[in-house]
């Protein structure tokens, strides 16, 4: 709460350091066997999807020699993915499968994403991976669900806080 300390220094809990901590954000995944599994699930997908996102456009050009018009199509394509699952699929999916199975999918659809790109030998593969994509979006619309539906009320918004904090700590990692 924003209520003053007792000693009357009026210094708010938003204030005090345990507040914007990224590290305390990481202990309190550690609290929970459940939050454990998601704060490392989160951790290994995402520092692996940005290490492919930060490096695709780069790898298509080198490795098949697309011009920025194909370049274009490609991230055009992975846009339209990413659009079709968070519209279509998460909507229909999840309340179907539930999340736990979900997030399997998505993990298994990015690990075949992930070989497809180490195997591929035509450009069309990489378009292929677009196609994967749509299934590998179901990953992040499950942790949230999951981490919505297991935390107490009150503990939410902490929960969901330090899943995004290891979330957007991986967009500094992955790239390396």
């Amino acid at each position: 709460s924003n209520a003053p300390h007792p000693a009357g220094a009026g210094i708010s809990r938003r204030a005090s350091s345990s507040w914007w901590n990224p590290f305390d954000s990481v202990r309190y995944l550690m609290t929970d066997p459940l939050l454990s599994t998601i704060g490392r699930v989160t951790f290994f997908y995402y520092t692996a999807l940005h290490a492919v996102v930060s490096t695709l456009i780069l790898y298509a050009a080198r490795q098949f020699h697309l011009n920025p018009q194909r370049l274009g199509e490609l991230m055009a394509a992975l846009g339209l993915s990413t659009m079709i699952s968070e519209a279509v699929l998460v909507r229909l999916l999840i309340p179907l499968l539930g999340e736990t199975r979900c997030m399997r999918i998505g993990l298994i659809s990015f690990a075949l994403q992930c070989v497809l790109l180490a195997v591929a030998d035509s450009p069309w593969h990489l378009f292929a991976c677009a196609f994967l994509a749509m299934a590998g979006n179901l990953v992040y619309p499950s942790v949230s669900s999951l981490v919505s539906s297991t935390v107490r009320p009150e503990m939410v918004g902490r929960a969901l806080g330090a899943v995004n904090g290891v979330k957007s700590l991986t967009e500094g990692v992955g790239p390396l």
